[in-house]
């Protein structure tokens, strides 16, 4: 193992322990430093969209653009990234311009980017 994949791992191991610690302690579940480390922790795990919808309903960073953002960002098409932005929309979590701007770049650039990539595929463009 290599230095930087066991610093992953230390990584990896201390935020699963400060998730496990906290996420039920109603105190932290504003805090910006607590969603901060479990938007980096949903990075390291095989479904976080799963564990972005946990987080929501536990009332973990409801009120933060950064849990929207983030978790649009791990939704496999548009309709739900677009449904999980507007669900912060709604809530208004801030800064809510940044969940207006996110929700513009992914009605409007995420369908463009998945037609090049498509026509890439296809050898129509290169």
């Amino acid at each position: 193992m290599s230095e930087a994949e066991g610093k992953q791992n230390c990584l990896l191991s201390l935020l699963e322990r400060l998730v496990k610690t906290f996420l039920s302690d109603k105190r932290y579940h504003d805090d910006m430093r607590f969603i901060n480390c479990c938007v980096k922790f949903a990075d390291f795990i095989d479904n976080p969209s799963h564990f972005f919808d946990y987080m929501y309903n536990q009332g973990v960073g409801n009120k933060s653009s950064i849990l929207y953002i983030s978790w649009a960002q791990q939704q496999g098409n548009v309709p739900q990234a677009c449904t999980v932005i507007q669900r912060g929309i709604q809530n208004e979590a801030q800064p809510i311009e940044k969940l207006h701007h996110q929700y513009r770049y992914v009605s409007v650039v995420w369908p463009v980017f998945d037609s090049l990539c498509l026509l890439s595929k296809l050898n129509i463009i290169t």
